[in-house]
């Protein structure tokens, strides 16, 4: 699966996202069937993909599958996780992309907090994102 998925990813990010997005999708019911539908790896796909979808125009499919990835994070390595800060980062771009801006800005700060909370204030994470 995990071929699969850099394939997609790297198709899509050199413009050929409708050769791309097949390959990652395909990772994704593979991580599923292998993993189980609860796994992180099943997250980061849907991650990935949403972000794919999101940066060409599918904005809505986009976050949906970013929303779907954080129960999975959130019940994997609890909500003060930086994975899980992550992907209210990614939902926060996908929110800002159709306007939803002041609920970007609140999913952005809370990330910010979680990654300070997990780095340390001085870590450069935290200060490059704060």
């Amino acid at each position: 699966a995990q071929g699969w998925k850099q394939l997609g990813l790297r198709l899509a990010a050199y413009g050929r996202r409708a050769e791309g997005e097949p390959a990652v999708r395909l990772a994704l019911a593979m991580d599923r069937r292998a993993l189980g539908p609860a796994h992180p790896e099943v997250a980061h796909t849907l991650l990935e993909l949403g972000r794919m979808l999101g940066r060409d125009g599918y904005s809505a499919e986009g976050e949906r599958l970013i929303r779907d990835a954080l129960p999975i994070y959130a019940a994997a390595y609890g909500t003060e996780h930086s994975a899980y800060a992550a992907a209210l980062g990614y939902l926060g771009e996908a929110l800002a992309s159709r306007g939803a801006l002041d609920s970007a800005e609140a999913l952005e700060r809370r990330a910010v907090a979680i990654r300070g909370a997990a780095s340390g204030a001085g870590h450069t994470v935290t200060a490059l994102t704060s």
